[in-house]
């Protein structure tokens, strides 16, 4: 008979652990979409217009569609009887309304509690235009007295990420903006922005715009946490079933990131379920391992049409680098790119770990605790620079020695 009245506190926590253990290793997860949108842009984008958005959502079929709402809005709910109530005019909300109507399923808010009070309160939008200010001044005395500063070449690099995006942006379906490459797209924005950047400002005595952009850092992790759990949250109540997330596309890689381990989620491309027959991004929706002498599409040609309809052609894209993408939150590869540097190595395949990475003949940078912008930058070059890979393939028995792989950077096309 137990006596201590902590030690029966303590059984009891115990059993209760092992209960809710039970319950979650019963269920199945599921399936969760991130389909990434363009907010208001999608007025202008022809290939990922309203209804191309609402189509899409209907294709997947969901259990229910989570918008990128907080609960509530100047005291209102955003969402009242499984509808949108759309104060703030969101264009996502009112597709995800319409969707929902021919779907007969509810709406679901999942972003931050309190959103747009915490940002007022803290002058989140104020501090944002200083923080931008500040660094704009600081280039552009930079681009006077060091035009071949790193400073200036970051912003460079910036530039163009954003460049980028915007093209895609304008021009891209949903399969594009949808992809590993348009998130690569925002990765490299966002890690001159949130991580190069403030590193320089802060090294050259700007630490007032270093530390804006440090704290614009922090509420963005902050809040795509938030957003992940209430995710989770929803994935819980509707285990083995599957919901649609719209969340705008630079959220779509981070919340990936973070729901990568989920157990209760198991994270599907819209163009990876069987219900979808339209559009894929050709490239990276089979796997770049030659086997069979199986090869990918060429550039501007179009797999998985829909049935009965010709599907339009994907146009290529240019990059420069390595031509690998690796996991969300790990070092280990996910697909390499045909054409690729890496892929035409053949020393390299999805599965295979990078755990360190170095720039030519500089020493090794370990990369298995590396975040994802990180890693992206450890690896990135210059077309005609290499960098040396130290690799455990896929198949390596605990304890193997990995082995070093040396990549020449060169520019290759993605579809």
């Amino acid at each position: 008979m137990v006596n201590s009245p902590w030690l029966r506190i303590s059984l009891l926590c115990a059993a209760l652990s092992f209960a809710w253990a039970g319950a979650t290793l019963g269920r199945a997860p599921t399936q969760v979409i991130i389909l990434g949108t363009l907010h208001g842009s999608h007025r202008t984008c022809t290939n990922y217009s309203l209804e191309v958005l609402r189509k899409v959502i209907v294709a997947m079929k969901p259990a229910a569609i989570l918008i990128e709402q907080p609960p509530d809005r100047e005291g209102q709910p955003t969402v009242r009887d499984g509808r949108a109530t759309n104060p703030g005019g969101s264009v996502e909300s009112t597709m995800a309304n319409l969707a929902a109507d021919d779907l007969d399923v509810n709406v679901i808010p999942y972003d931050r509690e309190g959103r747009d009070e915490l940002y007022q309160q803290i002058g989140y939008f104020a501090r944002q235009q200083a923080a931008h200010a500040g660094l704009d001044k600081w280039l552009a005395a930079e681009k006077r007295n060091a035009p071949d500063s790193i400073a200036v070449l970051a912003d460079r690099l910036e530039t163009e990420a954003e460049a980028n995006q915007d093209r895609l942006s304008r021009s891209g379906g949903p399969e594009i903006i949808n992809s590993p490459a348009y998130d690569m797209v925002i990765v490299a924005k966002h890690g001159m922005l949130f991580g190069t950047m403030p590193k320089l400002l802060m090294a050259a005595g700007e630490r007032e715009p270093a530390e804006g952009f440090l704290f614009l850092n922090d509420e963005w992790q902050e809040r795509n946490q938030i957003m992940a759990r209430h995710i989770r949250e929803a994935a819980r109540k509707f285990a083995g079933k599957r919901l649609v997330v719209l969340a705008g596309s630079e959220h779509r890689y981070i919340l990936r990131e973070l729901l990568a381990k989920a157990p209760e989620v198991e994270l599907r491309e819209f163009y990876e379920v069987p219900e979808w027959t339209g559009a894929t991004p050709p490239t990276f929706a089979a796997s770049a391992r030659k086997e069979g002498g199986a090869s990918s599409p060429g550039a501007g040609q179009q797999s998985g049409t829909a049935k009965g309809n010709a599907a339009a052609a994907v146009p290529a894209y240019t990059l420069v680098g390595i031509g690998a993408e690796f996991q969300s939150g790990y070092s280990e590869i996910k697909r390499l790119f045909p054409g690729s540097p890496a892929e035409s190595s053949g020393q390299l395949h999805p599965g295979d770990r990078v755990i360190a990475a170095a720039q030519g003949d500089h020493g090794f940078v370990d990369t298995r605790n590396l975040s994802m912008p990180e890693l992206v930058q450890t690896i990135r070059g210059k077309a005609g620079t290499t960098v040396r890979l130290q690799v455990l393939p896929a198949d390596a028995p605990p304890g193997s020695t990995p082995k070093t792989v040396v990549l020449t950077r060169a520019q290759y096309k993605v579809n």
